[in-house]
């Protein structure tokens, strides 16, 4: 490191090292964010399909085959039912943003959650996966401690 810069220094020993820790870590949660989509995506992704569609079906029967602690094994059927509601309902924000956390929120506000609590069981599941996952933003922290420590040295 002898002739560089402290800038270029900071560049090479810190910045760089954090920016490559940064890339792999989103990448692994793009990875891990595609594979969560293909699990629960049907709860939000529906509004194209008939209700009465296989796909559907089977992918609810697959979550309930991963979640088989929390949801009941009649979920796909009262799933079609929640769809038939929602769509009966003409609830356009769901419809044009596939948000789980304004379904779950619609389900609360109307008071029909215990009609469907696999939906909303399967809604909280989704939804809380996303705060566990903070990796990323450590990242940024770290970051911004260590320009914070270089910078009076520059």
């Amino acid at each position: 490191m002898e002739g560089m810069s402290s800038q270029h220094t900071f560049k090479v020993t810190t910045f760089y090292v954090i920016t490559d820790q940064l890339k792999s870590a989103l990448e692994k949660r793009i990875e891990a964010y595609s594979l969560v989509l293909q699990i629960f995506g049907v709860l939000t992704e529906f509004q194209s399909t008939s209700d009465e569609d296989v796909d559907i079906s089977n992918a609810i029967t697959r979550l309930v085959g991963m979640y088989s602690k929390d949801l009941s094994s009649d979920f796909p059927e009262t799933f079609r039912q929640c769809i038939r509601w929602i769509k009966e309902q003409g609830h356009d924000e769901i419809a044009s943003t596939g948000s789980a956390q304004i379904m779950f929120q619609m389900l609360y506000t109307a008071g029909v959650y215990r009609a469907f609590p696999n939906k909303e069981a399967a809604l909280r599941i989704y939804l809380s996966l996303m705060a566990t996952n903070c990796s990323g933003e450590r990242s940024f922290s770290q970051l911004k401690r260590n320009n914070k420590d270089v910078k009076p040295v520059m």
